[in-house]
Parts: C-alpha cells; structure tokens; sequence
C-alpha cells in the first residue's frame, strides 16, 4: 500500500464574466491620420535636393563622421558621406541639436555618450550638404502616372483610406483573445497552484528551446542578443504561465456557468480535425486518445473553446474613447468558428 498525494484543481466563479468590457484599437483612420498616410506614401516619391540654408529637423544631412575616444577611433562611429536625417536620434544625445543650425561646409567638434554606450566620444562631423526631401505635386496626373489601383487624388485617398482600415483590423483581431483573457484573468481571485503554474512554465519553456533549435540559435545567445539574463526570462514565463492558469480555470468556470457541454458530435469534429492534420484515419486517432485515456482532457479543451467563443460573443468591446465596435467586425464575420477558437484557446494553456 502507499498513498500519492495529488493536488486537484481548483473549482473558480468568476462572478461578472457576462459584463466584461475590453477596449481595442480603433480600426477607423481620422482625417488626421489619413493625411499622415498620404505624407508616408509621398515621402516615398520624394527625392532629396540640395539646399543653401541651415540645417532643421526633418532635413538630410551628408556628413563625414568621425567619433574617438583618446584620440582612437571608436567602432561604428567613423564613416564619410553618410546621409542622415536629422531628428532620428539614432547617434546620442544631443547629436541632432549640434547638427540643426548648421551650414554646408561647417566642421562640428563636440563631446557626447554614444547610444548604448556609457563612456563619452568626441566627435569631428563634417557637414558636406545639407538636403531636403521634395516632395511630387499631389496631382490626378501624377496619381495616374505612379499609382497602381488609382486614377485620381480623391480614389488614391479612397484606396489608401481602405488599406490602412484594413491593416488596423486585421491587428485588432490579432489583439481581441489576448484583451478578453486579460480581463477574464483578474477576474479569477485566488492565487493559481504552483503545481499548475510549474506544469505550464515547463511546457513552455521546452517549446522555445525547441523553437530555437529548430532555427539553429542558442537559448543564452537569444538572451544576450535581446538583452536579458536567464533569470528575467524565467520570471517572464512565469507571468504568463500564472495568466495561462487562471484563464483555463476561468473558462472552465464559464463552461460550467453557461451550460456549455462537450456532446458526441462536437469530439466526432475534433478527430476529424486531428485525422486530417497527422494524415490518418479517424477511427486510429479516436483509439488513440481513447488508449492514452486523453478524452477528458479533449473535451475539457473544447468546452475551454466553447466558453471563449461565447465570451467573444457576449462582452462589450470598444474604442479607446469608449464607442462600442461592431462586433462581426472584430471577429471577422463567419471565419470565427469554433475551430478558429480552439486554436486560440491552446495558445493559453
């Protein structure tokens, strides 16, 4: 005889589920932002000329640089005839203000911290021309002449109009799951079980080191390359295992609350899926949850799927001013199925 100690998963209400409120980038251009798409895509046509003035933000400058520290030239900071555009502030601080004011044929001299550096340079910059970016005439023979889709100023604002909205949506619906658990985890109270928590944190670190051997990069070269130590990392996963957990506890809650049961037909769909993606038949996939006695984890899966479906469903999603969104717009009509939503559903176990 022995005994085995299993910690069981905790049961959760998560009272409010039904009134949850998510706010979500605005798919809609303002005139504003319109006008500003309309600049990006003529910068594009643009071409730089010479002026005869002084420097200002904005403008281009060709410079010969040169950075050195005791009199040594220091890596990265040496080059001639680099055009850069003054207000990038890709150099240090305070390297744009030395430039803006100055004239072809100035020689700057000045000392400053190079980006990511902590140690001071001193820096030579010659500036050999200073440009402006001319910008074609916004005319319906120009927009004939270099736009693809468009004959005319007023259908090019039209297309760009509908291109950006298009963009914006597809991001919304990219954000909508990841809004929603948020909200759905602070509704869950109790702190989650380490046990559930450690489980998860495994699983997902396995993953990205698989993730990366698979792409032939290091774990500890990623996290010198993006500037972070194992331990950061780690207590990274942890944040989102601690999400995870309660998320699955909440929907399962939300499962449980709405009556949302696992029938016949619904794991029927989900073989078939399953015998589809590994290229099998149905009946050898269905033995083989059956055999790995995997069904109730299976129908837990989908019934997680179907509590989230009916929370995309059922709470108010809005701008960030407060107006309320259309709902098939944010789930992208008929493309929101419940296979849609399994999907997503796993990217939070």
């Amino acid at each position: 005889m022995f005994e085995a100690i299993c910690e069981i998963r905790p049961e959760v209400s998560v009272p409010g589920y039904g009134g949850l409120r998510i706010e979500l980038s605005s798919p809609n251009l303002s005139d504003e932002e319109l006008e500003e798409a309309v600049a990006t895509e003529r910068r594009r046509f643009g071409s730089l000329v010479d002026v005869d003035r002084a420097a200002e933000t904005g403008d281009n400058v060709v410079i010969d640089l040169e950075g050195l520290r005791d009199g040594e030239p220091v890596a990265g900071l040496n080059v001639d005839e680099w055009t850069y555009e003054i207000g990038r502030a890709w150099v240090a601080p305070g390297f744009d203000d030395q430039l803006t004011g100055a004239k072809k044929g100035d020689v700057l001299r000045f000392n400053a911290i190079p980006n990511g550096t902590e140690e001071a340079a001193d820096f030579v910059v010659t500036v050999n021309r200073v440009q402006t970016l001319e910008l074609p005439e916004l005319t319906d023979e120009w927009v004939e002449a270099n736009i693809a889709d468009s004959d005319t100023v007023v259908e090019w604002r039209q297309s760009l109009r509908d291109r950006y909205t298009e963009m914006r949506v597809n991001q919304m619906r990219r954000t909508v799951v990841d809004r929603l658990t948020d909200e759905l985890a602070k509704l869950v109270e109790i702190e989650p079980p380490e046990s559930m928590v450690g489980a998860d944190m495994q699983a997902r670190v396995q993953n990205t080191i698989q993730q990366f051997q698979q792409q032939g990069i290091a774990l500890d070269q990623w996290l010198s390359a993006t500037g972070q130590d194992t331990e950061s990392f780690i207590a990274g996963m942890k944040e989102q295992s601690e999400k995870a957990v309660k998320v699955d506890l909440a929907l399962r809650a939300v499962a449980l609350a709405e009556g949302l049961e696992v029938t016949s037909d619904d794991l029927d769909l989900e073989f078939q899926r399953v015998a589809m993606q590994v290229g099998q038949k149905v009946t050898q996939v269905r033995k083989a949850y059956e055999k790995n006695d995997a069904i109730p984890d299976l129908s837990a899966q989908i019934a997680k799927s179907k509590a989230l479906d009916w929370l995309l469903h059922n709470v108010t999603m809005v701008d960030p001013d407060g107006n309320a969104l259309d709902r098939d717009t944010v789930l992208g009509h008929s493309d929101h199925d419940h296979d849609h939503d399994h999907d997503h559903d796993h990217d939070h176990d």
